[in-house]
């Protein structure tokens, strides 16, 4: 069975599904799978992980002529019309939409995955063109999917609110736990315990609620911590924008701005925290949640994402976006003693471990590419229902 995996880019910089998909195909691929990924080239691509179980990319380059923008024709020429199968990751964009168009002329069934694009906070960011594309071709290529990829039951739920009928698969990504080893708690011997935000630099992440609520602390709590913020701007949302902030409102707070981190270095990063905070708007998954949890730090997350078993499970924190919660979240968390910190930590592993590990999120994959394909088969109960 040959699939190919539809995206924009896998940059390293371009944040979760970039991360996620290497994973998914390296844990699908074997004698009845074969997986093809197809993405526009740039800077950095994250092919390491791929290159090293001989997972086929097709880097494209990008397209000169108007006509060949408009179809993307370098793109669309990249995928083999005897694939079995087309899956598609995010939206909006106009290679998917030709992607599309190609598996409807030939019959090829195809999957969409949103990655959370179909989410109401990122619905209303530049809302009138998602709404003149929803309507010219957006909607209809959606409807046309024989599945929709959802991550989480919040998602899911969305995309039905939306008016869409087809089958939705509740699958969440997956961890390579192997690469997210745990953390080694060193409870003793330290000036400074360390807040730790990674994450790509954009407003939907939550920065400025944080800096004005870090700002906000008592100085006998603060004083204790550093609030280190690692991650990579994109052209409206720099690392220079962030950095001056930082200097002109935020000066002398003990905020360090360190940049992007990637492989050992972002490994080393997390292992150096004792609590991780994501003060998000919006995610429809949250992988750098997931890979703080898989290394055992405790977590501070908002109800924009799908993360409520921090609060249930009482392993870690699950507040509304605003500058209160989070003063209030923080007064309480960084109060803490380092052990209860580290015992937390260890149960949000345990989490992962029996949840999104690549093992039992690809099988989740296996059934369904199996159950699109040959729908004799029973249902699977990750389809939802509602």
């Amino acid at each position: 069975m040959k699939i190919f995996h539809c995206i924009n880019t896998l940059d390293k910089s371009a944040g979760g599904p970039s991360r996620s998909l290497p994973t998914l195909c390296c844990g699908l691929q074997n004698d009845e799978f074969k997986n093809v990924i197809v993405a526009y080239n740039s800077l950095s691509p994250n092919t390491n992980l791929l290159d090293e179980n001989a997972i086929e990319v097709r880097l494209v380059s990008p397209e000169v002529k108007f006509i060949d923008k408009i179809n993307c024709s370098n793109y669309v020429a990249s995928i083999d019309s005897c694939t079995n199968l087309v899956q598609l990751h995010n939206l909006w964009t106009l290679e998917l939409h030709n992607v599309a168009k190609l598996c409807q002329r030939k019959n090829i069934p195809y999957i969409w995955s949103p990655r959370g694009a179909l989410e109401p906070w990122s619905l209303s960011q530049k809302a009138l063109k998602k709404k003149i594309a929803l309507f010219f071709y957006q909607r209809y290529d959606l409807e046309k999917a024989i599945c929709i990829h959802a991550t989480a039951d919040m998602e899911a739920q969305h995309i039905r609110s939306l008016g869409f009928n087809n089958p939705i698969a509740v699958i969440p990504n997956s961890i390579e736990i192997n690469n997210y080893p745990l953390k080694k708690w060193n409870i003793g011997g330290r000036d400074k315990k360390k807040l730790l935000f990674l994450s790509r630099l954009h407003p939907k992440k939550g920065l400025l609620i944080l800096f004005k609520a870090w700002k906000k602390l008592p100085e006998n709590i603060r004083s204790q911590w550093e609030l280190v913020i690692a991650g990579e701007g994109d052209a409206e949302y720099t690392f220079e924008n962030i950095k001056k902030i930082i200097q002109t409102e935020y000066s002398g707070l003990q905020i360090e701005l360190v940049g992007p981190q990637y492989g050992k270095d972002k490994i080393d990063i997390l292992h150096s925290a004792d609590l991780f905070i994501l003060p998000t708007y919006s995610e429809n998954f949250g992988m750098a949640i997931a890979e703080a949890m898989c290394c055992g730090i405790p977590v501070i997350t908002t109800t924009g994402t799908p993360w409520g078993v921090l609060k249930e499970k009482d392993i870690g924190w699950w507040i509304t976006p605003s500058v209160d919660s989070i003063l209030s979240v923080l007064q309480e968390a960084l109060s803490l003693p380092l052990e209860l910190l580290e015992q937390k930590g260890t149960l949000s592993r345990d989490i992962i471990l029996k949840t999104y590990s690549s093992e039992i999120v690809t099988g989740q994959f296996r059934k369904l590419y199996n159950w699109i394909l040959n729908r004799s088969i029973v249902t699977p109960d990750f389809i939802y229902n509602k």
